[in-house]
């Protein structure tokens, strides 16, 4: 279901918010749906600016594949692309624009009605990719590997004199949160620990999402 399905004729689609300057100049990242991270913040920046000044509420979905080294290592790097096809299929089946941002990290960005609409849209891309790992298919490509996607949202309106930054920052933390879901279970204490944790680590400039792949590649090879 896209979001047109979503909500029909009662909001835009974000792409109605890339002026022929972005297409000039982020056309072809656009047509492979690739775009490095850096360019990424300049590009989705100008075009949530524009939505939120026409009066939009604009919503972020981080995505980032849950043991795709796992899956690399002990499925093959043809499982791994696999596994990468369905996230991204997953996504565009509910956005308008889907960006590969790195190796296995996708941002999507949407118009939607009612800021609660991004968590169905949140939870049909977990629900598709799920399905999709648990099928006779998948378990047979991914080994039996417990692979995925993990997501974070965040969404704001003019209302809510949100950067775009600020917005993705809120997805990133969000993402991260849901990262802890694939490696276990954490008490609250648990999470209040690894949250300061992960504070400390971005001072040193150390990437949280990268420890986190690294603890889900350890766990995966504790239970095989």
């Amino acid at each position: 279901m896209s979001n047109e399905q979503l909500t029909p004729r009662e909001v835009p689609a974000i792409t109605d918010f890339i002026s022929d300057s972005d297409m000039a100049e982020y056309g072809q990242e656009l047509k492979t749906g690739r775009m490095e991270p850096h360019r990424f913040d300049v590009f989705g920046g100008a075009v949530y600016d524009r939505a939120i000044a026409a009066g939009c509420t604009v919503g972020i979905i981080a995505g980032d594949v849950n043991q795709l080294k796992a899956v690399n290592d002990y499925a093959g790097h043809a499982a791994g692309d696999n596994i990468i096809s369905v996230v991204a299929g997953a996504m565009r089946s509910e956005a308008d624009l889907v960006l590969r941002v790195g190796g296995d990290e996708f941002e999507v960005i949407v118009v939607i009605k009612d800021k609660d609409d991004i968590y169905g849209i949140q939870g049909r891309i977990e629900a598709l990719v799920d399905a999709y790992v648990a099928s006779d298919d998948g378990k047979e490509i991914f080994k039996g590997i417990n692979t995925g996607v993990a997501l974070g949202c965040s969404v704001a309106n003019r209302e809510d004199n949100k950067s775009f930054a600020e917005l993705k920052a809120e997805a990133d933390k969000n993402l991260f949160a849901d990262k802890f879901k694939t490696i276990e279970a954490l008490t609250p204490e648990e999470m209040q620990k690894f949250s300061e944790l992960f504070e400390r680590m971005e001072k040193d400039g150390i990437d949280p999402a990268q420890f986190f792949k690294y603890l889900a590649y350890i766990a995966q090879k504790k239970s095989s």
